[in-house]
């Protein structure tokens, strides 16, 4: 790969990240005061408490699914995007 297609393929890269922090989710009525959200706004919230927890039907633990789904989930959403 030549010096053009690396820095190419490194501004898309960045500009994907960079969407994780850009509001992509609008809700009426407001959830929290906030009616755009970004996935980082989302797992925040989460991790912080504001937001309810997802339970899991298998383990009866919704920590673990907290900290295992969540962020799986917003992964495999930005791979194949």
């Amino acid at each position: 790969m030549g010096p053009k297609r690396r820095s190419l393929a490194l501004v898309v890269v960045a500009g994907g990240i960079l969407t994780f922090f850009v509001p992509l989710v609008s809700t009426y009525p407001p959830v929290l005061q906030i009616t755009d959200w970004s996935p980082f706004n989302i797992v925040r919230q989460m991790y912080l408490g504001h937001l309810p927890q997802p339970i899991c039907e298998r383990c009866g633990e919704p920590v673990i699914r907290s900290l295992l789904a969540l962020p799986f989930d917003i992964t495999v959403v930005y791979a194949l995007c």
